[in-house]
């Protein structure tokens, strides 16, 4: 996240007095400028969440852990900026925060417009004065980031040789209906249905597929998290989706025997460890299968894809669902086999923000300092 794009203008009548504009609340917020990571994708970045319901009550700062940066915010009910109450951040094993500063919006803020940190900084906090209006938000924390391991090219998988859960019999009732594989899980890749009125229980077969490595070595084996979509998947939607990253592997069911009686979505990854690479979804496409799956027969994602959830139109039998989306698996590197990079400890002139770093130069304020100055004391990076 590298700014916050506000609507609505200064009260003329208040900007006359020398008074702040008294317009400004959450729904003005009006999108957020947002800037990639290069060389890092799906798999190799984490996130977490902070909490910040009590301490943006007042004036003061809330920030991001070290070495993570701003993804996003979740809002409250209410409309005041005191409703920000989590912090969305993200972070990257290959990767360091470096050269922060304050950056000032306490003018900027108080008029509509994209306010952003600049250029080749990210978000990693902010601050604000005591109120809850817009303009209270005065100074943004901005960070570079610094490549701290080699990043190694990523590997599309292919997949093995599919076959089928058998689902015939316990998808007729409250109970999963999943892919195994070895006492692990696979990916769900298709399903099919047998004729009928598409109750779930003329589901009578998943597809499922797992990845194989060029060189025929193990990956990790393959972490699961469950989605409750209890109430989303009632309506038309995406809510049978796994997150950014996961396939799906399975579906939970009640007693009840309509579509939306689908309740959970068992979603997984093959997540990386110190010896072992692993596999994430991405490089995903929406699948049409308008009318495939309105009577007997097979709906699947081309070759090479797994699925990651499926868009239903909001009725209650198998034939709403009309979309997949499928993914590739592509491979993340094991922890064990990063490379470090060595950084040259540098400082900037005085007065100047460093605002890029590489191996061999700084960028202080936009300037290239392709011999950096003394270098700083062991602890002040």
């Amino acid at each position: 996240m590298v700014g916050i794009e506000r609507s609505g203008d200064s009260n003329p009548a208040a900007a006359a007095g020398g008074r702040r504009s008294l317009t400004g609340r959450l729904y003005n917020i009006e999108g957020l400028q947002c800037s990639a990571i290069e060389n890092v994708g799906q798999g190799m970045l984490e996130f977490t969440e902070v909490d910040i319901t009590t301490s943006f009550d007042g004036a003061g700062w809330v920030t991001c852990p070290d070495d993570h940066f701003l993804v996003g915010l979740w809002r409250g009910g209410c409309s005041e900026l005191t409703c920000i109450e989590r912090l969305k951040c993200g972070r990257s094993e290959y990767l360091s925060t470096v050269g922060c500063f304050d950056h000032s919006v306490a003018s900027a803020f108080d008029y509509a417009g994209m306010h952003s940190c600049p250029p080749g900084t990210v978000m990693v906090g902010m601050e604000k004065s005591d109120g809850g209006d817009l303009y209270n938000l005065e100074t943004y924390k901005c960070c570079s980031i610094a490549q701290t391991y080699e990043i190694p090219p990523r590997e599309t998988y292919s997949l093995g040789e599919e076959f089928s859960s058998d689902i015939s019999i316990s998808f007729d009732s409250e109970g999963w209906g999943s892919c195994g594989y070895n006492g692990g899980s696979a990916a769900m890749v298709g399903m099919r249905r047998s004729g009928g009125t598409g109750r779930l229980y003329h589901l009578e077969e998943i597809k499922c597929n797992r990845p194989v490595t060029a060189d025929g070595s193990d990956l990790a084996l393959p972490a699961e998290h469950d989605v409750d979509i209890s109430k989303s998947f009632d309506g038309e939607g995406w809510a049978s989706s796994c997150p950014e990253g996961w396939f799906m592997v399975g579906w939970w069911r009640a007693a009840c025997s309509e579509r939306y009686c689908i309740e959970a979505l068992r979603c997984g990854m093959y997540k990386p460890t110190e010896s072992h690479a692993g596999a994430v979804a991405a490089n995903c496409q929406e699948v049409p299968i308008w009318g495939a799956f309105d009577g007997e027969g097979s709906v699947g994602c081309p070759e090479g894809t797994v699925m990651q959830g499926v868009f239903n139109t909001g009725g209650d039998s198998l034939s709403n669902i009309e979309i997949l989306k499928c993914c590739e698996l592509v491979s993340v590197p094991a922890t064990g086999s990063r490379t470090a990079i060595a950084l040259q400890a540098t400082t900037c002139p005085y007065n100047m923000a460093l605002t890029a770093l590489s191996r061999s130069s700084a960028t202080c304020c936009g300037v290239a300092n392709e011999k950096p100055s003394e270098p700083m004391p062991a602890g002040e990076v």
